[in-house]
């Protein structure tokens, strides 16, 4: 009776630290699970911010062939025409200077669209040349200024971004001309170009989610820049509008609560959306080449 009572005890207590174990294996793996899903996306924050440096070098190269403008937004014919439309990254604009258009789509992106042949012209060659597209030029354009985004003292007269937005936008020649780089009046504080190109365009024009997501080298179905104040606040505050769009907020805020930007001076770096205001407006002196007094 004796021996029988022994290894039942003896059982038991074997049970009970097996019990321990794992209850502690538990309590590691939720403390850790969280921690490498953290390191993961640091490394997708930095991976991101290794494409926005290397596309601003690209950039700059380009500019010293093109007398010292950043590109257009968008390149098209007039009257508008599909086989005639590229954007600013695409392999006949930034593309020879990076020569590697992989570095335009952002690891931080949730989905990555592929290209059907139905929205493109020659798919066999041009489909296999087409690369998506995760980023959104500062196009900001005078001929879409509206008050009350940036502070009072902003006028139609010096709302300017960047890139030239383009006749696609523009609907005609006027405003074709890009900045230079000498023009710009805070050249380390302008934004050159920012993340949420997918989540805008997802959001404002439905018909163009899916596969037929943004990319650089075909005609765009609605806006992939940044041309218009009120599109640039809804991103800021993660707003439709006014309502709340918790899409839109995750295209600033994908990185611990910030994203990542490239600036007129060839820089990247992270932002959270705060750094973007100036009060209850946007801040001028981020993404106006002479955003005044």
């Amino acid at each position: 009776m004796t021996q029988r009572r022994e290894k039942t005890l003896n059982l038991g207590f074997t049970l009970i630290e097996l019990l321990v174990v794992i209850a502690i294996i538990a309590i590691l793996a939720a403390i850790l699970f969280p921690v490498f899903a953290q390191a993961k996306l640091a490394a997708k924050k930095t991976a991101d911010l290794s494409n926005m440096k290397q596309t601003s070098t690209g950039i700059l190269i380009y500019m010293s062939d093109a007398d010292d403008l950043f590109p257009l937004a968008s390149f098209d014919s007039l009257p508008f025409s599909q086989a005639n439309s590229y954007r600013w990254s695409s392999t006949q604009c930034i593309g020879p200077y990076t020569k590697n258009t992989q570095m335009f789509t952002t690891p931080g992106d949730p989905v990555n669209f592929t290209l059907p042949s139905a929205m493109v012209l020659n798919p066999v060659d041009r489909k296999a040349r087409a690369a998506n597209n995760s980023y959104m030029a500062n196009a900001m354009s005078t001929l879409y200024f509206a008050a009350g985004y940036f502070p009072p003292t902003v006028t139609a007269a010096n709302a300017r971004g960047v890139f030239g937005a383009g006749p696609y936008y523009t609907g005609d020649l006027s405003e074709v001309n890009s900045a230079s780089q000498t023009s710009i009046q805070n050249v380390a504080d302008v934004i050159m170009f920012s993340g949420g190109a997918v989540q805008n365009m997802g959001q404002l024009y439905v018909g163009c989610t899916g596969s037929a997501g943004p990319n650089t080298e075909v005609t765009r179905c609605g806006y992939e820049e940044l041309i218009a104040p009120y599109d640039v606040l809804n991103l800021a505050l993660g707003t439709y509008y006014g309502f709340p769009d918790p899409v839109l907020k995750s295209a600033w805020t994908r990185f611990s609560g910030g994203s990542n930007y490239a600036f007129t001076d060839g820089h990247a770096k992270s932002l959270r959306p705060g750094n973007l205001l100036q009060g209850v407006y946007l801040d001028p002196r981020k993404f106006l080449i002479n955003p005044g007094s």
